[in-house]
């Protein structure tokens, strides 16, 4: 379809005299009407989004409505973290919770700290100066007792009771009592314990392996771990067979396998 329209044009001939023409000027409708559209959907686009606004020392999750362009502002948090899975620690009033993208409040803003982040299902939360777990859906699974605790991997998490460390499940259970002067990371399935100034090994089971009668210890790297014990280097193997090097201690694993 074409748009048709007269433009005139005035030309100044002499002090007095003017001449007027007229112009037939043709405009290609559907070109214009396509650009038009065209800048009118990239700007509901740009307003049909989901995410975090200011609003002086408050944050807000802003969602925009593409048809009205309305936007619902939930200005009442202090701070909200990154949205993982759908849901953000949210702060309000110095106290954390969680929200979904809409701004709904999941779990009431009643913590005083929280991790950010629900790993295996569960999410670490401090009330009145302990930690504890929660669930997805809010529910108090491990009741805040522990003075830190630790993410759950494989089912179980470091936790601190006093000035001690234990294991515990997503039941609750200990575990592994809170005995230990210090509990490292588990690595080969192994995990380094120190007990009345005493290195020993944890199995990833919660069991005592290998007991706490050395020096110092060092991670296992392939069924095999260096120890000190009485400033001397050895090495050991899961049992906690003792070998004066590292290369005997590989072919005593190496000829164990074999002969199995």
């Amino acid at each position: 379809m074409l748009g048709v329209g007269i433009a005139f044009v005035l030309w100044k001939l002499t002090d007095n005299i003017w001449l007027s023409i007229g112009i037939v000027v043709i405009v290609v409708l559907p070109v214009m009407t396509v650009i038009g559209n065209m800048i009118a959907g990239a700007n509901r686009r740009a307003n049909t989004s989901v995410g975090r606004g200011n609003s002086g020392n408050r944050q807000a999750v802003i969602k925009s409505e593409t048809d009205s362009g309305a936007e619902d502002i939930f200005c009442r948090y202090d701070k909200i973290m990154s949205f993982i899975d759908d849901m953000a620690a949210a702060r309000s009033d110095g106290k954390w919770g969680y929200i979904d993208r809409n701004g709904t409040e999941l779990i009431p803003c009643r913590y005083d700290e929280v991790d950010a982040l629900f790993r295996n299902g569960m999410a670490a939360v401090k009330s009145d100066g302990k930690w504890g777990y929660i669930d997805r859906n809010g529910t108090e699974v491990i009741p805040c007792r522990y003075d830190e605790v630790d993410a759950f991997r494989k089912d179980m998490a470091v936790v601190k009771s006093g000035d001690k460390y234990g294991y515990i499940d997503k039941s609750g259970t200990e575990v592994v009592p809170c005995r230990y002067d210090e509990i490292k990371s588990f690595h080969d399935g192994m995990a380094r314990v120190l007990y009345d100034g005493k290195y020993g090994y944890m199995d990833d089971s919660g069991a005592e392996a290998i007991s706490c009668r050395y020096d110092n210890a060092y991670a296992f790297d392939k069924g095999i771990a260096a120890v000190k014990s009485n400033g001397k280097q050895m090495y050991i193997d899961k049992k906690g067979n003792e070998y004066p090097t590292e290369k005997k201690a590989r072919k005593a694993l190496e000829e164990a396998g074999s002969n199995r």
